[in-house]
């Protein structure tokens, strides 16, 4: 045997078990990044496999036998004298139905919680104003913020929690004497649901499950106030909207009038 192939021999033993160790461990650092990678919330994804929402109310229970019992012709002015809503499309619809006639309503068509904290002006009574302008113009007894169901295709939620914490923390600031409702975001119809990979319920549970959690630690009440819009498999019911998203008349007038019941 010559000095050749006495040095193939030493490389072979060496070396050889070493590529091995090697090619192993390039396999298994690629099967835990995969695994990694797919533990990972996509929208409109894997955000499918989350269960329905079933969150309660923490003002009051959603059992109607322990709620009080509201005439909303008369009552419901009551409970929502002073009170001011700020929210998007679908707070303008309980404007425009419900039937509230002495409350504010801080609200506009695709208002998003960053456009709120930006300072952005809506028609306020004849005057454009920001939230901060009509924070400042009057003491108001409840503030209920309804926001979310623009917000969905955010990329980070947490910009959504962040910007949301900031409007709280202004409230707070303008509006001492203030109870402070967070209402959690209504689901769609299953129907637009299952047909759109942004607006859908799982987002929105999920979007719901965070925005509990952001109430709690800035220490405000959220409220589920869905209850008389939801049909028997917890979508929104068809017979409330015309397009799957916005609450029509009708149930406008219901969702203010179960607003009232847990709020009074």
């Amino acid at each position: 045997m010559g000095l050749r192939d006495n040095i193939y021999k030493v490389k072979e033993k060496f070396f050889k078990p070493k590529a091995v160790f090697l090619i192993l461990f390039i396999i298994i650092l690629a099967l835990v990044l995969v695994s990694r990678c797919s533990d990972q919330d996509t929208l409109g994804e894997n955000e499918d496999l989350r269960p329905a929402p079933a969150v309660e109310n923490s003002a009051q229970q959603d059992d109607s036998a322990d709620l009080p019992v509201i005439d909303p012709s008369a009552d419901m002015q009551t409970v929502f004298d002073g009170a001011l809503f700020i929210g998007d499309s679908r707070t303008e619809g309980l404007k425009m139905f419900a039937g509230i006639e002495n409350a504010d309503f801080f609200c506009a068509k695709s208002m998003t919680i960053d456009k709120v904290v930006d300072g952005k002006t809506v028609d306020f009574n004849g005057h454009q104003m920001s939230v901060y302008n009509v924070l400042a113009s009057k003491d108001y007894s409840k503030i209920y913020i309804c926001l979310g169901i623009n917000e969905l295709g955010w990329v980070d939620i947490g910009d959504f929690l962040s910007e949301y914490t900031e409007l709280i923390d202004e409230i707070k600031s303008l509006q001492e004497e203030a109870e402070i409702y967070v209402e959690l975001i209504f689901p769609v119809t299953k129907t637009k649901s299952d047909s759109d990979k942004v607006v859908n319920n799982s987002q929105i549970y999920w979007y719901n499950v965070n925005l509990i959690e952001m109430a709690e630690a800035n220490g405000v009440k959220y409220l589920n106030p869905d209850v008389p819009l939801l049909d028997e498999n917890g979508a929104l019911n068809p017979d409330a909207t015309t397009d799957g998203v916005h609450i029509n008349s009708e149930y406008c007038k219901k969702w203010a009038e179960y607003l009232a019941q847990i709020t009074y």
